[in-house]
């Protein structure tokens, strides 16, 4: 969906959800933006503007920037969600980056513990903003680390990093093997011994 969010021309907030790619033309200034898993938006050149800009997709953008006399533009990235901008991000200082990360795999074995870097925006140039806060998928509270961790991953559990490099911005952190659900646990032991069982039959 594309709204008139203030009354003023082409000054719109935008939804797109439901697994959709969407091109949008001549929206030069824009409000909220939403962008749900599995989607995408492209646009060829944006100015944001006391904007809140909810990223579980893909957002590809030509040019991107912070219109003046607003309160800037915070980004909220999910666990699947980037944004890709052709050349440098003006008025960057006026980015604010938050989101979550998802700290457990099921191709981990529990007790089990890797880094992982996940870039969320690319661009040709991204100086300033704020680096905010990351919490886990669980809605569990995460700690800023304070350089990239090396070494054995288990020894920084519960952390993640935040930086620039190149004009993208990144965040490695802390994946951990996920632990099977009760029931699943469950199942698994039953059928081992069902299997014990018809090989003693046999």
């Amino acid at each position: 969906t594309v709204e008139n969010k203030t009354g003023k021309p082409r000054y719109f907030r935008i939804t797109v959800t439901g697994n959709s790619n969407v091109t949008v033309g001549g929206t030069r200034w824009t409000g909220n933006v939403t962008i749900g898993a599995g989607s995408a938006l492209s646009l060829s050149q944006v100015d944001f503007k006391s904007s809140d800009i909810i990223l579980d997709g893909t957002f590809n953008l030509g040019v991107c920037g912070i219109d003046s006399g607003g309160n800037g533009a915070r980004l909220v990235f999910g666990i699947g969600g980037i944004m890709n901008v052709n050349q440098k991000i003006w008025g960057a200082s006026d980015f604010s980056v938050s989101g979550t990360l998802a700290t457990t795999s099921t191709d981990l074995a529990a007790g089990e513990f890797q880094f992982v870097t996940r870039t969320l925006i690319t661009s040709a140039g991204f100086d300033g903003g704020s680096l905010g806060d990351f919490t886990a998928e669980d809605g569990g509270a995460l700690t800023k680390a304070s350089g990239i961790m090396e070494g054995n991953a288990a020894d920084y559990q519960g952390q993640y990093y935040l930086y620039t490099e190149d004009g993208n911005v990144k965040v490695q952190y802390v994946v951990a093997g996920a632990v099977p659900e009760p029931a699943t646990a469950t199942l698994s032991l039953l059928g081992l011994a069902s299997l014990m069982l018809r090989r003693r039959r046999a």
